[in-house]
């Protein structure tokens, strides 16, 4: 099973959860933004909108904590209780 992604928006500061590989995650954000729910054409559509740094993927106002010493998993910055994924 994939790692849960939290993304966030950089412009609201609301948060959005994916079960994707992180870029996947960013693109689907950017696109359902702009209510793009045909995620057969994200990568096509969007992915030269990608930008990268060693602990980050962003696209557009969303973006995502990377770790590189774990093969670009998640990892997160504070404890964020707010919501139970497992129930």
């Amino acid at each position: 099973m994939d790692n849960v992604v939290r993304v966030y928006n950089l412009f609201t500061g609301d948060k959005q959860y994916y079960t994707c590989d992180p870029e996947s995650a960013v693109i689907a954000a950017y696109a359902q933004s702009f209510n793009d729910y045909n995620t057969w054409d994200y990568k096509e559509k969007y992915s030269y909108l990608v930008g990268k740094t060693e602990h980050c993927i962003f696209c557009g106002d969303f973006g995502t904590v990377i770790s590189k010493e774990s093969s670009g998993s998640p990892i997160e910055i504070e404890p964020d209780n707010e919501i139970n994924l497992l129930s």
